[in-house]
């Protein structure tokens, strides 16, 4: 049996019910495991990939597979943004892993021309460091854990695209471990059919943090999606600010989904806010488009276009 050709999980969706991530149809290999390397654009010296524990079944499933790893280390500033390329022809079960060391500064770009992957990131971001990581999928299937710890005063920048997906679980994960550390995620998704299951969350334990997540999706046809996002502030992390956005476009009646913002604050002195809306495309701007001589389709992808620029402008070139 294929990867392609194994029966989705039925997602249900509510304030309080994920994507199951013990579905056995989920977990079943796939009959070829590709382990074509990596390609990056720029050589950068080795890091030390870290052990971890399985979380659950589905990261249980990645350990056991893993067909492939990177593992880099940022020394230095990198003029032009660094390209990891995924040449994979079959499913992907891949970590990549990458240290900053302080005061060094790199953007990097994911580019997959795989549809079926098992992906682990990992990012361990020094003192006064600048990362900005971006990553891009296109239809198939997508498991996707992503994970960074911020030192003191430095700054990491996710972006990230999914698109035409059948099936998408996406987690991202940023730890403001040290004090006037900051963190940034932009995050679109767009699809005709498909399930989406995406969250983001930030964690502020150090002093005077600052946290920003924006992530937007449009949907048609019969997809579905819960957009999640979580700002925790921890009891110590006094003087943080956090602040998230969920938005949901849809086009269609057999589009659905669930916007879920969430706030875990153990201490006062803070400043956090959240917001999120699902919603159908206005028919009165759809009108008034048309009536200057656009065609319903060209209304429409105006209006799409217009929605998603608060995440996209944010992103690398690339990833657009």
């Amino acid at each position: 049996m294929s990867w392609q050709s194994l029966p989705m999980p039925n997602m249900r969706y509510g304030i309080t019910v994920r994507l199951r991530a013990d579905e056995e149809d989920f977990l079943l290999p796939p009959a070829k495991i590709d382990t074509t390397p990596f390609k990056i654009s720029e050589k950068l010296p080795e890091s030390e990939m870290p052990k971890t524990r399985a979380q659950d079944r589905l990261e249980a499933a990645h350990q056991e597979f893993l067909g492939k790893t990177l593992t880099v280390t940022v020394h230095r500033h990198a003029s032009r943004p660094i390209l990891i390329t995924n040449q994979c022809k079959g499913a992907s079960f891949d970590h990549i892993h990458i240290v900053a060391q302080p005061n060094s500064k790199a953007v990097f770009v994911e580019k997959n021309n795989t549809t079926s992957r098992f992906t682990k990131v990992t990012l361990d971001v020094g003192e006064n460091a600048d990362i900005t990581y971006g990553s891009k999928h296109q239809g198939g299937v997508l498991w996707a854990k992503r994970e960074a710890v911020v030192r003191q005063g430095a700054s990491m920048r996710w972006c990230d695209v999914v698109k035409d997906a059948d099936l998408a679980y996406s987690r991202t994960k940023t730890i403001l471990q040290g004090d006037h550390s900051q963190t940034t995620y932009a995050g679109v998704f767009v699809g005709e059919h498909g399930q989406y299951d995406i969250d983001s969350a930030n964690e502020h334990v150090g002093k005077h943090t600052k946290s920003d997540l924006v992530s937007k999706g449009v949907l048609e046809g019969t997809a579905k999606a819960i957009n999640q996002g979580t700002i925790t502030i921890q009891k110590n992390a006094h003087g943080s600010d956090g602040y998230q956005k969920e938005d949901v476009l849809l086009l269609g009646d057999g589009a659905e989904a669930d916007a879920i913002p969430q706030l875990f604050i153990h201490n006062h002195d803070v400043k956090c806010s959240h917001g999120a809306s699902v919603a159908n495309v206005n028919k009165d701007h759809l009108y008034y488009l048309q009536s200057r001589g656009l065609g319903e389709r060209q209304a429409k992808d105006l209006i799409i276009q217009g929605f998603l620029n608060t995440a996209l402008d944010s992103m690398p070139e690339e990833l657009r």
